[in-house]
């Protein structure tokens, strides 16, 4: 009885962040419609009042971090997306109730705070529920760890026996490159550890974090290459590069490693 109860409330206060990620849409498009004669049909309020429904769904129900514990992607775009998607919204409703009418240049800031928010939210409740709450929760039992530094969990629901967490940057602040230097080099001493054969990287910090693609790909693939000297149970590193920009820049920083002799003895080994 007690677990259909809980099941009742959780579904119930579903639904509620939904209504009021509907509400929060329904606002936002009117006050972008009151300056943005285009923006005025029914079908631009109902797209505004389900993304926010969607968003407020999906981002704010990111599971809980215990104290202490690790700031992942999730956590941080689940938050800032919330602040922003929810200021948007604030800032309509306090224009109409006061029944200001805002610059179009406002209005135009309005409609991206509440569309980037949105993106975010919804961009976090998937990355959260991707690999199910067993990563979470085993997040959450080792704690913090130092930046510069990993930890490894199981992989929940994801298509790998594994994920190592690398802890690049500070919760706001930015990716430096002995940070990333030394994370790359705590993942694959780890990975080695657990007599892994193959690992895959993204390219670590340049999200969120802002670092320049270039030195990431030139720190990562060195740390790999004198990785790949040693002894080691990996014999595949992989990449995994999400548009045409990064993969370009690792390419090239590739070539010129190959070119200079950087990776003769590291192919000993393995290939990165």
């Amino acid at each position: 009885m007690r677990a259909r109860v809980r099941k009742f409330a959780h579904v119930l206060e579903r639904f509620g962040l939904a209504m009021a990620g509907a509400a929060s849409g329904l606002f936002v498009a009117v006050l972008v419609g009151s300056n943005i004669a285009a923006l005025t049909s029914e079908l631009f309020l109902l797209v505004m009042m389900i993304s926010g429904a969607i968003g407020y769904y999906l981002g704010i129900d990111t599971p809980p971090l215990a104290s202490g514990g690790k700031i992942d992607a999730a956590d941080f775009l689940s938050a800032v997306g919330t602040f922003l998607a929810a200021l948007t919204a604030f800032v309509s409703v306090s224009a109409i109730v006061l029944r200001e009418e805002p610059h179009i240049v406002w209005t135009v800031m309005m409609m991206v705070g509440w569309v980037v928010g949105v993106m975010m939210q919804i961009i976090a409740g998937a990355i959260a529920r991707k690999g199910g709450e067993s990563i979470q929760k085993e997040c959450s039992e080792i704690g913090s760890i130092p930046v510069g530094y990993a930890a490894i969990t199981g992989a929940g629901n994801l298509k790998a026996r594994f994920v190592i967490h690398a802890a690049s940057m500070q919760l706001g602040g930015e990716t430096t490159e002995r940070a990333l230097q030394t994370s790359t080099a705590h993942c694959l001493r780890i990975a080695s550890e657990r007599r892994l054969r193959s690992i895959a990287f993204p390219a670590v910090g340049t999200g969120i974090a802002g670092f320049p693609l270039s030195e990431c790909a030139r720190i990562m693939l060195r740390e790999v290459a004198d990785h790949l000297k040693g002894p080691t149970s990996l014999e595949r590193v992989h990449f995994v590069l999400f548009d045409a920009r990064s993969l370009a820049a690792f390419e090239k920083v590739w070539a010129e490693m190959t070119a200079r002799g950087e990776l003769d003895s590291a192919s000993a080994a393995g290939k990165p």
